[in-house]
C-alpha cells in the first residue's frame, strides 16, 4: 500500500508495510507517532492504534473509486493521497 500524504490539515503520512504493519509520521521535523496494524478489506481499509490506557483506538479509510485517495470520515474528515515521505 506504500506511503499516503495528508492533503488539508496538519501534515501526517501513513506508512503501510505489509502484511500488517502500519506508522504515522507527523510533526515538525516528522517523527513516528504512532505505530498500530491495518486489516484491508475490500475498497476500505481498518487502521488500529493504543490509545490511552491500552485501549484500542480504530481508524477507517475507503478508497476512491479509482484508488488515487483514501477518505476519512470524521471531525474534521481526511483525504490521503500517495505520497513520498518527508
Amino acid at each position: 500500500m506504500g506511503t499516503w500524504e495528508r492533503q488539508s490539515g496538519p501534515k501526517e503520512w501513513l506508512l503501510f508495510n505489509a502484511p500488517k504493519e502500519v506508522g504515522v509520521l507527523s510533526g515538525s521535523p516528522p517523527s513516528l507517532t504512532s505505530r498500530g496494524e491495518f486489516i484491508p478489506t475490500g475498497r476500505s481499509v481498518s487502521l488500529f492504534f493504543r490509545g490511552v490506557g491500552g485501549s484500542t483506538v480504530e481508524r477507517v479509510l475507503e478508497a476512491s473509486a479509482d484508488f488515487t485517495e483514501l477518505h476519512e470520515s470524521g471531525t474534521p474528515p481526511a483525504t490521503y493521497r500517495r505520497g513520498s515521505p518527508p
